[in-house]
């Protein structure tokens, strides 16, 4: 197979890329996948003709080439094994501990998380399903996360926050301006928005103060040490309110109820 060459999404150097899967193989991503992402969802001119949306096929699951060999490796070893820990004790809680079609979110009591790891797998993730180009702003997330004990991060420029998914969904938005009502006022904020059944993630850029809803802050984590077990007693709402596949199908109705009028 020909190699694939270009930029690495973590340390920005021209290379051999390696195959990053988003979520980790262990975290519900080891068959074939359909990867529903931002460009093909933020399609208008496609959507509001109601054309059906076109889902990536990739037979080895989700994910894309963009890591250097180097980066892939250290961010397996460092990261990906503690948040797919995570995610699988997320999904057993899911299937087997409550009634999803009742349940509107669950507890989650563990004192056996290194989550400074779990919030630097994100990171990485969020880094390598935004274009490489875009991906080289984020100069401080790409320190944070390339250096396992780096524990300095900009609060106040970002906010990591996590829900949870009602169904299967694999699909990522890129940085996108997200329309939120808030006190009777519709506001844009600045989001990558990661669905990662069973659990979804928004990543704001200069962030208000109020968080976004139906969402848990976990941006507190990122000043854990890498050793750090961390006890986490938090709620996490199960919702579909950021689906990009509900997305789209709001944007369709809304504008097929305007050619209406």
């Amino acid at each position: 197979m020909k190699k694939k060459r270009g930029i690495c999404h973590l340390c920005g150097k021209y290379t051999e890329l390696t195959f990053e899967h988003v979520p980790p193989k262990s975290a519900n991503n080891k068959e074939r996948a359909r990867l529903l992402t931002g460009k093909e969802i933020f399609d208008t001119k496609k959507l509001s003709i109601g054309k059906s949306l076109r889902y990536i096929n990739q037979q080895q699951g989700a994910g894309n080439y963009t890591l250097c060999r180097e980066c892939n490796n250290n961010t397996g070893d460092w990261y990906a094994k503690e948040y797919i820990k995570f995610a699988n004790e997320i999904g057993y809680i899911l299937t087997n501990k409550i009634d999803m079609k009742k349940a509107k979110g669950i507890g989650l009591d563990s004192d056996k998380l290194y989550f400074q790891r779990i919030i630097k797998q994100i990171l990485c993730m969020f880094l390598s399903t935004i274009q490489p180009e875009y991906a080289m702003q984020f100069k401080d997330i790409r320190e944070y996360v390339l250096n396992k004990d780096e524990i300095r991060f900009d609060t106040n420029k970002y906010r990591i926050s996590m829900y949870l998914l009602k169904k299967y969904e694999i699909s990522h938005s890129g940085v996108i301006g997200l329309l939120i009502k808030e006190n009777e006022k519709a506001i844009i904020r600045k989001v990558a928005i990661m669905n990662l059944y069973p659990i979804g993630f928004i990543l704001e850029i200069d962030p208000p103060e109020k968080n976004i809803e139906d969402t848990t802050d976990i941006t507190k984590f990122t000043t854990l040490k890498y050793d750090e077990l961390q006890n986490v007693v938090m709620t996490f709402t199960i919702t579909d309110k950021y689906s990009l596949h509900n997305f789209t199908k709001k944007f369709i109705k809304e504008n097929s109820n305007r050619s209406d009028n």
